[in-house]
């Protein structure tokens, strides 16, 4: 094996296409001779996230395939320095990283979970985040309940009425089998206030709560879990992986929800569910809005007992059912192919590109 087909020599930045889930999401490929990984960055232009990939390209660029490890490491250092947007920032160091287990794996014949750990069980809970509720959502919900999906999240304003009708709605056309999962629309100003409103949602036997309070009120967030009857949820609006340190803490939920993007992809996410097991705390990781990281979020369930359920969009859930055997019954089954699972990404147009020196000849 040449040093170029060894190591990484070319990232790229390209748009994803709507086959994927969303039209427009920025994409990061690593290329090391014909293998090649991909991970999902966010949505957002080129120029805003131009410096961030040029600043952490520079870290994996000439490292070999199966340096994930010193490349996550050099990366969160850079990131660490990065005195730019923090979204932006950790959204490249997910990509790049979910890239790097899709490379590692690809390079060696196997499914990233082998390369987690290996499998630990043979079908994930898919959780279909349909977004505010309404009829139209919760007609989509019954649809995908006909094709075995049992688990839901709708955002829901608990002091509106109508909102609670819909719920009400939603259980009783989705039957007790349903699991619904009710996020708050906005966070509430003060604990007090908080707590009223989680008192309402409690009356709609939910799977869990969460969105109550913002992310970092650690404390008053676990004051409101002991309030109420529910499990609560929190998390997904934290950037960086020391920051969850403290929820965990803090006891402030029963179930974290990071952001595929703002945790330090897969291998930030690993590392939060080693420390969230010692706590009896469960992970349901959101990816973001390609099937490129909902398979990453995926092979880390598959990986790991505690991390579950899957939510995806709509829109990210037929993407997923597109491709072959990994939607059955409305729950995720991962076969046995290598990296992440998707066919090797080739037809689409990079638009920034960084380079390491080619392998000199003799």
């Amino acid at each position: 094996m040449s040093a170029t087909t060894n190591q990484i020599q070319i990232v790229e930045l390209f748009t994803a296409s709507p086959d994927l889930g969303a039209d427009g999401v920025v994409m990061v490929r690593l290329r090391a001779g014909e293998l090649s990984g991909v991970g999902e960055i966010c949505s957002a232009s080129m120029d805003e996230l131009e410096p961030a990939a040029e600043e952490l390209a520079i870290q994996v660029l000439g490292r070999g395939v199966l340096d994930r490890e010193a490349a996550w490491q050099a990366i969160c250092g850079a990131a660490s320095d990065w005195d730019g947007p923090a979204d932006s920032i950790a959204a490249v160091l997910a990509g790049i990283d979910t890239a790097m287990w899709d490379l590692g794996a690809t390079a060696l014949g196997l499914p990233v979970y082998a390369l987690m750990g290996g499998r630990l069980r043979r079908s994930l809970e898919v959780c279909l985040d349909v977004g505010p509720v309404s009829a139209d959502a919760v007609d989509t919900a019954r649809q995908a309940y006909s094709k075995g999906v049992r688990s839901f999240s709708f955002d829901v304003d608990p002091d509106d009425e109508a909102d609670i009708r819909h719920m009400k709605a939603a259980r009783k056309q989705l039957g007790a089998e349903a699991l619904l999962i009710a996020r708050s629309k906005g966070p509430s100003g003060d604990a007090q206030q908080a707590t009223l409103r989680g008192a309402a949602l409690d009356r709609l036997d939910p799977y869990w709560v969460e969105g109550l309070l913002e992310d970092g009120q650690w404390r008053e967030l676990a004051d409101l879990r002991r309030s109420i009857a529910s499990a609560t949820g929190a998390g997904a609006a934290t950037i960086g992986l020391k920051k969850f340190w403290r929820a965990l803490e803090a006891g402030c939920a029963d179930v974290l929800t990071p952001a595929l993007a703002f945790v330090g992809g897969p291998t930030g996410a690993i590392r939060l569910v080693a420390a969230a097991q010692m706590r009896g705390v469960r992970l349901a990781i959101g990816p973001g809005e390609t099937a490129v990281s909902a398979l990453a979020a995926a092979h880390v369930s598959f990986a790991r007992a505690d991390v579950y359920p899957l939510r995806v969009s709509p829109a990210v859930f037929s993407a997923l059912e597109a491709l072959p055997g990994v939607v059955e019954n409305g729950f995720l089954r991962l076969p046995d192919v290598p990296g992440l699972g998707l066919q090797p990404i080739s037809s689409v147009e990079a638009l920034l590109t960084f380079a390491g020196q080619e392998e000199p000849t003799a």
